[in-house]
């Protein structure tokens, strides 16, 4: 059984996150938000996007580095750093990719 990238089999109890909170080891449990999202196909922003991605502004289509297969579909979108930033979806209305959900970027 599985939902997404979550496989039942690699599943945790409370009981065992009680355990590795106890033990100090927590992080063994959660996932990077990238692994978690890893169902989504990526796609890189061009460098001359940089000051839009960084202030997330919906971008043009041709914004990215890759074509884009399907407009859609939702993709994890990376700045001109190569850095996780948002996911970002095809918005008929203004014809652009428009970030649905943004993450900070933590150092």
């Amino acid at each position: 059984t599985r939902s997404g990238v979550f496989e039942y089999e690699n599943a945790l109890t409370i009981s065992m996150i009680e355990e590795l909170k106890e033990k100090g080891h927590l992080e063994e449990a959660v996932l990077p938000l990238e692994d978690a999202l890893a169902d989504y196909d990526k796609l890189f922003v061009k460098a001359e996007y940089k000051k839009k991605i960084d202030n997330g502004n919906p971008l043009p289509t041709d914004a990215f580095i890759q074509d884009i297969s399907d407009l859609d579909k939702m993709y994890r979108v990376y700045n001109a750093e190569g850095d996780f930033f948002a996911l970002y979806q095809f918005d008929k209305e203004t014809g652009k990719m428009k970030p649905k959900k943004i993450f900070p970027i933590t150092e």
